[in-house]
């Protein structure tokens, strides 16, 4: 198993290996295990609530998960197969890219992915849950794609900043209690460009409510939950949403890019306003009575100019005037 990938989940720092005489350890602020087949470095260490319930149910699930998964898509009349190739495939993997796979579950999708990648290519997959993991390795252990394993909390990626090209995560992003942290560490370990796919439960608005939608919850509340539109950062590019498995579910896909978007904000806007986007944002003032209002528009009318070029000018005009005499000795 390829191990140097990691750093610790806290701080960010390098990880230092370690063997004792209980075991073998990478250690940074705590030492973390290393198990024969993945490495644990959930934060935090002794887990409570939210967290500890998600994990004691995914490892109870590990032995039958992927008995019951296939009914979700024979539910639908769908081919699982083809369904999961066609998410997968908006990654647009050439084969020699470094790919994460966050909550990999039983590594359904790992396997896919793992078939995609050539030499060149790594696949980094993580889960809460150490149960699922085992059975992921299982699958993962008949590649020849080098991988690596590790049992971490999606709101403490165990990575480098900047180090990923490719990300997905289909099926685990609704329980995930900080989904504001893990998009904030979705965009620290990505690299500008890198392509993510991200998808989980959520019934459309025209199917919530209807009896289809209502049959479905009662088995599944997850299906209500809300597209986390608000922990999706200002620097994703190329956005695209389209719902799958039968409006069930929903697929976003995007690439990373650097800080807000870009535009011309000073390009000048033709009409009786005139101005810029920049000036009518960054350069409003208190307003003026209707009867001023009404004076501003026949001037404008009269000399031929837009608000913003005649209100700029004599309001510069006007107030270099009361500088200039402010300035002046008594």
């Amino acid at each position: 198993m390829e191990i140097y990938p990691f750093v610790d989940p806290l701080t960010k720092k390098a990880l230092t290996r370690k063997e004792k005489s209980e075991g073998k350890f990478l250690e940074g602020h705590v030492l973390f295990p290393i198990h024969e087949h993945y490495v644990d470095l959930v934060l935090p260490r002794n887990l409570s609530g939210e967290l500890l319930s998600t994990q004691q149910h995914c490892d109870e699930r590990a032995s039958v998960y992927d008995d019951f998964l296939p009914l979700t898509f024979a539910t639908h009349g769908i081919d699982e197969l083809s369904e999961r190739m066609s998410f997968i495939s908006e990654l647009s993997l050439t084969g020699s890219e470094t790919v994460l796979e966050v909550g990999c579950g039983t590594g359904r999708d790992s396997s896919l992915i793992a078939d995609m990648l050539v030499d060149d290519g790594s696949l980094h997959v993580l889960d809460l849950s150490p149960q699922m993991l085992e059975k992921t390795y299982q699958k993962l252990s008949e590649k020849k794609v080098k991988f690596t394993i590790c049992a971490a909390n999606a709101a403490h990626l165990p990575y480098p900043d900047n180090y990923f090209d490719a990300i997905y995560s289909f099926g685990g992003l609704g329980e995930f209690p900080d989904p504001i942290k893990f998009f904030q560490e979705l965009e620290r370990v990505s690299k500008v460009g890198a392509r993510v796919v991200l998808g989980d439960e959520s019934l459309p608005p025209w199917l919530r409510g209807s009896y289809f939608g209502n049959v479905l919850c009662e088995t599944n509340k997850q299906f209500l939950a809300e597209i986390p539109w608000a922990a999706i950062p200002v620097c994703v590019r190329g956005f695209s949403l389209r719902y799958v498995i039968n409006n069930c579910f929903y697929l976003i896909s995007f690439f990373m890019g650097a800080g807000e978007p870009e535009a011309d904000f000073d390009i000048p806007i033709p009409g009786i306003r005139g101005g810029t986007y920049r000036t009518r944002f960054e350069g409003k003032l208190e307003g003026v009575s209707a009867d001023t209002k009404e004076l501003v528009l026949r001037a404008c009318q009269a000399k031929g100019v837009s608000i913003y070029e005649l209100t700029n000018q004599v309001l510069r005009e006007g107030v270099g005037k009361i500088l200039s005499v402010s300035e002046r000795p008594d």
